[in-house]
């Protein structure tokens, strides 16, 4: 009974926290924005990961093309 409700929580915590800490270090609030987004692009892109390297295999390439092909164009 408790732990959908710790599930629920945890996310509002982390999000008051995130706002209370834009709110008290202004100095510092593009580089908490820039950090926020990029652990949200990272996030994506961790999701989507298993399924390129399934819909890989189903095509002939192995995890590690997968990976490396998905490191190359990701830093071109």
């Amino acid at each position: 009974m408790h732990t959908p409700l710790l599930f629920l929580a945890l996310p509002v915590a982390a999000t008051l926290l995130g706002g209370l800490l834009a709110i008290r270090f202004r100095r510092f609030r593009p580089q908490l924005v820039a950090v926020g987004a990029g652990l949200l692009l990272g996030a994506a892109f961790l999701d989507l990961l298993p399924e390129a390297i399934s819909l890989g295999t189903d095509n002939g390439l192995s995890a590690s093309d997968v990976l490396g092909l998905t490191l190359l164009f990701f830093l071109a």
